[in-house]
């Protein structure tokens, strides 16, 4: 339905007929100022719709890969990533939910993606319930290996929130699963996001996605992460563009920490030049992973002996596996 406006008045509405669209259940109406077409969706065939004025289909696109559960309404907006062309526009899509997904606003690009190298799916190997751990850990964000200590660092990023928070959100576990040793960083971060370790000199990096600070942090005389001596500096990655700092890692080949964007879908690669991280002479580049279909890259590591970077992204529920330099490798789901 058109309804014109004159003088700030409405007048009589037109109707725009959509021959090719009888019998599907429509929902939405969007304007893209990009292509000037109209956009209305149909949740029960799955499909996008961009339609001239004469209501001609023009272009067809699958939602399928959004998950959307009950898509309500539709809106063109600049693009949220920061590292994006300022005129570029995506697609925002107001999902209700159902009964087992809350509500939520889906962003999506009706760009082609990049074409993907090989695809794999993963064997799961074992499952460490870190919850069942005395004291818990019902939300590790968090995760790094220590080699030396031969030990998994898991940082837990809610747990101060719950009444069970027994004082420490650091958990050092075996392989096995055994809790060998706890710590806290609510000292200075209440939201350790991320986790990362320089085993050559037995620097913890911890990342912050509120404060937006990947914390430097080394053991004081008690040789104990996560207590009250121990010297810290940060990085503050709202300098080089980070705005929402979720994993992090420290890559020893190259001496650089790497920091996983949720919002920019971006690895943010950081040389401390002087190997000091955080004193005001810090080099950040970044590579973008949208591009290859990442929704939320949280976390991010690195794999020496293969020399590539692999990433985790929650909303995806996939694996990136890219070059140093963001090539895409692989995606394992």
């Amino acid at each position: 339905v058109r309804i014109p406006m004159v003088a700030g008045s409405p007048r009589s509405p037109s109707l725009v007929a959509l021959p090719g669209l009888s019998g599907h259940d429509m929902r939405g109406l969007a304007l893209n100022p990009r292509d000037g077409l109209l956009y209305v969706a149909s949740p029960d065939a799955g499909l996008l719709y961009a339609l001239d004025d004469s209501g001609n289909t023009k272009a067809t696109y699958s939602l399928t890969s959004l998950d959307v559960r009950d898509l309500r309404a539709m809106a063109f907006a600049p693009s949220a990533d920061p590292t994006d062309d300022p005129e570029a526009v995506h697609l925002y899509i107001a999902d209700a939910g159902d009964a087992t997904t809350l509500g939520r606003v889906v962003e999506t690009t009706l760009t082609a993606q990049a074409a993907v190298a090989s695809s794999d799916a993963a064997t799961l190997v074992q499952t460490l319930h870190v919850s069942q751990l005395n004291p818990p850990s019902p939300d590790p964000g968090g995760i790094t290996y220590m080699p030396a200590a031969d030990r998994l660092l898991l940082a837990d990023s809610e747990v101060e929130e719950m009444p069970i928070f027994q004082g420490v959100n650091l958990f050092q576990i075996t392989r096995g699963g055994q809790l060998a040793d706890t710590g806290v960083t609510t000292p200075y971060s209440n939201e350790p996001a991320g986790a990362g370790f320089n085993p050559a000199d037995g620097t913890l990096f911890i990342s912050d996605d509120n404060l937006n600070r990947v914390f430097a942090v080394r053991p004081g005389p008690d040789g104990r992460y996560g207590t009250p001596d121990d010297p810290r500096t940060s990085i503050n990655t709202t300098l080089f563009g980070s705005q929402d700092a979720e994993g992090v890692e420290f890559d020893p080949a190259t001496g650089h920490v790497l920091v996983a964007d949720g919002v920019a879908r971006e690895i943010y690669d950081v040389d401390p030049v002087n190997g000091v991280f955080g004193d005001g002479n810090d080099v950040a580049t970044h590579f973008d992973l949208e591009q290859y279909g990442a929704l939320d890259p949280e976390g991010v590591g690195v794999d020496s002996a293969r020399n590539i970077v692999v990433v985790v992204d929650r909303a995806a529920k996939k694996v990136f596996e890219v070059t140093r330099a963001g090539a895409l490798l692989r995606l394992i789901d």
